[in-house]
């Protein structure tokens, strides 16, 4: 039984049309400013004025990559050899990079809705994308999300996510379509106001000439 699963494991990758992307590692442009956080976890949803407002949430400390730091790679879209191994092939980069724009925009509307819904503040990454990007976007510039703390909804479908939501001690974690909360970069723990708070993850992906 277990050699049937390897077989099938490796049947699946060998038809998936993503094994052909090949992304190289990142390597920053001149000097990239870097700083630590607090990375604070929120609801989404206002239940509890007195708490939101107390900034009695979970929080950890970490070093993040501060906003316009500039990295450098190469992606390469390699041909699969037969059509009769990879059904569905991705047909070119800017295909891909233009569905993926897609995906990341809706994820970015509804974080910007909860910012504002929430805590009546602008979303950051937003501001600084339509200054620098705004004639370029899904030309040579696309949207994307990485890293730690870029969400549930970032690395998961709309119609199959299974997003685990824990519910304390000795209480059974629900399983939802969605997750309740989000995380922010903030520069102290509590949390007495949020006009010098901003998402994590946020890219924007550019294609240059080599």
């Amino acid at each position: 039984m277990l050699l049937l699963d390897i077989k099938e494991g490796k049947d699946r990758m060998s038809m998936d049309p993503f094994r052909m992307i090949k992304v190289s590692d990142l390597l920053p442009v001149g000097h990239v400013n870097k700083a630590i956080v607090y990375a604070v976890n929120k609801k989404k949803v206002n239940t509890d004025t007195k708490t939101r407002s107390s900034g009695r949430s979970v929080y950890t400390i970490m070093e993040i990559i501060k906003e316009e730091a500039i990295f450098e790679g190469f992606i390469n879209l390699d041909k699969p050899l037969s059509d009769k191994i990879i059904k569905n092939p991705i047909k070119d980069l800017q295909t891909l990079l233009k569905s993926s724009h897609a995906f990341f925009v809706e994820n970015f509307k509804k974080e910007k809705e909860v910012l504002k819904n929430l805590f009546n503040i602008s979303h950051p990454a937003g501001l600084l994308a339509n200054k620098k990007f705004v004639d370029k976007f899904k030309k040579s510039v696309f949207l994307v999300r990485i890293g730690k703390h870029s969400g549930a909804e970032a690395v998961t479908i709309e119609g199959n996510r299974r997003i685990s939501v824990r519910q304390g001690k000795n209480k059974e974690d629900l399983i939802l379509d969605h997750s309740t909360t989000f995380w922010l970069a903030a520069n102290k723990p509590k949390l007495d106001s949020f006009e010098n708070v901003s998402p994590f993850g946020w890219a924007a992906l550019e294609l240059c000439d080599m």
